[in-house]
């Protein structure tokens, strides 16, 4: 009897799904805010499946005799039973995924640490299979993910000793943005984030660099808005000053004193100038990038972890001046689109690799896109966008590394329905009270009770999301607190403040962690890490929580 590789592949799937409604989903759970209730497994590894290994296993499928028509399916489902069982001595999973170009899987074996937590079980030197298929349509807006999906982060599975359990899933997507097949990559630390913004330093920002945007390099006052009219003013002069300022504004005595005040990871802003210039561009293209290896090094050092956010993309994907050219509105313009999918193509391939995989934790394809307003762009542009970036990494059997997604200030659960959330997408999501009038005319304890709804409504989110950006201040910064000295702060200004810090902890902690912007400043002490610590502001350690909040 001859069968063709496909039709093997559809035969033995399609059987085999009926025999799979009671397997268990992968778990998928959010790391717990108490580290003690967090029971998923200490360790995974990660391995690529070519299709080459594919097409080995299914040569082993065709090697395994089939006795008569009738026993064709108990056949192939031994055969696949069989063959992905003797894989490996753990728990494994196939993941396959057929798009309209290409094979692509990965195969992650995981070393179960806990069976404290799980649903079903196996005695000594037992074995269990089950496949699974499924097949959906639908737009860029709507959901077509892999069972590893939010509705599994409930359950797990584990075996005894010596126990085997193999799971393979097949799904087939079709979409009209995209056809996105899951690497089945997650590495996120088992505890969940605290950890720090390194703004200001490899991406200028005027209220951040006040020492660069100042009288002494611009003595007729006119002091530029942005790092783009900075380097075009000065032009060649540009060049010693920004080098100096790579090289002190931080450094490995920074990294130090970071990891001695209870932080594991820090999020770096890098602007698209440090790997490309454009045609009509006026940035310094430096040593920006090599700047951003020394503190992956450094951190490395120190046992943290590191998250590289594109904070600036061609043609600036909100005009603000953290993008490195305010006011200016064409990310959706002639090819930038293009053009930022071939700079993410590079930090990829660089750092999405096995070289930084136990130090970088995620790219961050764009800091704060605009979505909607004057100058903004659709949602379904930056769902595309990322659905082709996504694309791109997955089908790249070097790269391995988590994918991050900034919300656009969109509303909690906007993101829900895209075909591309899996394992290896999480989102950055920026919690700001002092740019909203709805929530400055809050009173006080209205803030503490607004900022412990946001934890709750991040909670209960069916994709994985963690703060990426978030402060001490809570008003706008025509408030003299906002400019004063932290000596000239009043006592009830200071408890004050340390409540609205610890809250936000607590209420972010139900995420998968946060990153505090910033961690140094030029004058603005409320948004300065280091200075809110020193003065007993931020708890020392960050679990010593003064105040009940949330």
């Amino acid at each position: 009897m001859t069968i063709s590789p496909l039709a093997t592949i559809l035969f033995a799937f399609s059987l085999l799904a009926f025999r799979a409604i009671d397997a268990y989903p992968v778990p998928t759970a959010r790391p717990a805010a108490n580290p003690a209730l967090d029971k998923r497994d200490e360790t995974t590894t990660i391995y690529k499946y070519t299709s080459t290994d594919v097409q080995t296993i299914i040569e082993k499928i065709h090697a395994t005799p089939l006795a008569t028509p009738s026993s064709d399916a108990l056949s192939l489902s031994l055969a696949v039973s069989l063959i992905l069982a003797t894989e490996s001595s753990s728990t494994t999973t196939l993941i396959s995924s057929s798009s309209s170009s290409s094979w692509s899987s990965s195969f992650t074996t995981t070393t179960s640490s806990s069976s404290s937590s799980s649903s079903s079980s196996s005695s000594s030197s037992s074995s269990s299979s089950s496949v699974s298929s499924s097949s959906s349509s639908s737009s860029s807006s709507s959901s077509s993910s892999s069972s590893s999906s939010s509705s599994s982060s409930s359950s797990s599975s584990s075996s005894s000793s010596s126990s085997t359990s193999t799971s393979v899933t097949s799904s087939s997507t079709s979409s009209t943005a995209t056809s996105t097949s899951s690497s089945g990559y997650y590495n996120w630390p088992k505890n969940g984030i605290q950890g720090v913004n390194l703004g200001g330093w490899l991406v200028l920002e005027p209220w951040i660099n006040t020492d660069l945007f100042s009288t002494d390099n611009f003595p007729d006052n006119d002091i530029p808005s942005d790092e783009f009219n900075f380097c075009e003013t000065l032009g060649d002069n540009a060049t010693d000053l920004l080098e100096s300022h790579y090289s002190s504004w931080i450094t490995a005595d920074d990294f130090t004193k970071m990891k001695s005040y209870g932080l594991n990871a820090v999020r770096i802003p890098i602007g698209y100038w440090a790997y490309e210039l454009m045609s009509t561009d006026k940035y310094y293209k430096g040593s920006q990038d090599a700047y951003l290896e020394k503190a992956i090094g450094w951190a490395k050092d120190n046992g943290m972890y590191v998250l590289i956010d594109l904070h600036g993309t061609p043609g600036s994907q909100n005009g603000y001046d953290s993008s490195g050219h305010k006011n200016y509105h064409d990310w959706d313009g002639y090819d930038n689109k293009n053009k930022t999918i071939d700079i993410l193509q590079k930090i990829f391939e660089k750092y999405g690799g096995e070289t930084y995989k136990d130090v970088v934790i995620g790219i961050e394809l764009v800091n704060e896109p605009l979505i909607g307003g004057d100058g903004g762009v659709e949602q379904s542009w930056v769902s595309g966008l990322y659905s082709d970036v996504i694309d791109n990494v997955r089908s790249n059997s070097s790269i391995a590394q988590n994918i991050v997604l900034h919300d656009g200030y969109m509303y909690q659960g906007a993101w829900s329905n895209e075909a591309y959330n899996d394992d290896d997408v999480i989102y950055d999501t920026h919690m700001y009270m002092l740019y909203d009038s709805g929530y400055i005319a809050k009173d006080f304890d209205e803030k503490i009770e607004q900022v412990c709804t946001w934890g709750d409504e991040i909670a209960t989110l069916s994709y994985k999301e963690f703060v990426g950006e978030f402060t001490a201040a809570w008003d706008s910064n025509s408030s003299s607190i906002y400019t004063e000295k932290i000596a000239k702060w009043g006592d009830s200004d200071k408890v004050n403040i340390r409540k609205f810090v610890e809250a936000q902890f607590t209420a972010f902690e139900k995420s998968y962690g946060w990153f505090f912007w910033n961690w140094k400043m030029g004058n603005s002490d409320q948004w300065n890490f280091q200075i809110l610590v020193e003065n007993d502001i931020i708890p020392q350690p960050l679990s010593d929580r003064k105040y009940t909040t949330c």
